[in-house]
């Protein structure tokens, strides 16, 4: 249930039902050309239609090493953590807490019914969004 609906959701949000109903490969490629075009031009005002990144949380030290060193979201992003281990989820949310003052834009982690979060986690989770 929860993992079809944050599925499902991710899709919307990440524009692939959208480039999924569009009639032909030529409206696609157009589709997916502006995205990347809005992707790069800095001057612009993203707008609440444009597209996030959205995927799935992958767990595990190699994962949080990429998140603390190397993550830099490039649009507004969704991260899913479904059934993880706990002690991984929290390197994860660490590394994520770590670099969001270098994030241009939002990163909003959703945690399923499965994913191990404890109640102080919470609050630091909220707080992945850089400043305006």
């Amino acid at each position: 249930g929860d993992d079809a609906v944050a599925e499902a959701w991710a899709l919307a949000l990440d524009g692939s039902a959208r480039l999924a109903a569009l009639p032909g490969h030529a409206d696609q490629l157009l589709l997916r050309l502006r995205t990347k075009l809005n992707d790069v031009a800095w001057w612009r005002q993203r707008q609440a239609a444009d597209p996030w990144d959205a995927g799935h949380l992958i767990a595990g030290e190699a994962a949080a090493r990429h998140l603390q060193q190397h993550f830099q979201p490039r649009r507004a992003t969704l991260l899913i953590a479904g059934a993880v281990d706990a002690q991984q989820l929290a390197h994860s949310i660490d590394a994520l807490q770590q670099r969001s003052k270098t994030f241009r834009f939002p990163v909003r982690l959703l945690c399923l019914a499965g994913a191990p979060l404890a109640p102080d986690r919470v609050r630091s989770i909220t707080r992945l969004v850089p400043p305006n």
